[in-house]
C-alpha cells in the first residue's frame, strides 16, 4: 500500500504514547517557524507509524513516526498585500503613504508572508 502525501512534517517520537503531544508540539513550532500550517482534511490525515511492539519493548524505547499534512501559509494573500503596498509607495496622492506602508509591511512580517 502507497499515499501520496504531499508535503508534510514528520518526526521520529522515542518513548510512551503518552508523551506524543511533546513531539507534537515540537512539530507544530517547526511548521510555524517555517512558515507552514496543518493541512489536514477529508483527503490529507495524521499518521502514525509504529514501529515498536509495546508487548516487546519497554514503553521509554517505543519509536513511533508521526507524520503531519502541511501546506505554506498565506501565499497568495501575500502577493496581494504587496501589490497594495507597491500601488500606494508609488501614488501621488496618498499624503501618509509612509505610515501606510509601515503599516502594511508590519502586517506582512507578522502573518508571516515574507
Amino acid at each position: 500500500m502507497t499515499y501520496d502525501e504531499g508535503i508534510c512534517v514528520q518526526c521520529m517520537h522515542i518513548g510512551s504514547y503518552d508523551d506524543d503531544p511533546s513531539t507534537i508540539k515540537l512539530m507544530r513550532e517547526y511548521m510555524i517557524e517555517n512558515r507552514y500550517e496543518l493541512d489536514i482534511t477529508d483527503n490529507r490525515f495524521h499518521h502514525e507509524i509504529y514501529l515498536s511492539d509495546p508487548r516487546r519493548c519497554d514503553a521509554s524505547k517505543l519509536k513511533t513516526v508521526i507524520r503531519h499534512s502541511i501546506r505554506k501559509i498565506c501565499r497568495n494573500l501575500g502577493v496581494w498585500l504587496f501589490y497594495i503596498l507597491l500601488l500606494f509607495l508609488f501614488s501621488e496622492n496618498f499624503d501618509n503613504r509612509n505610515i501606510f506602508c509601515n503599516n502594511i509591511f508590519k502586517l506582512l512580517l507578522k502573518i508571516r508572508c515574507f
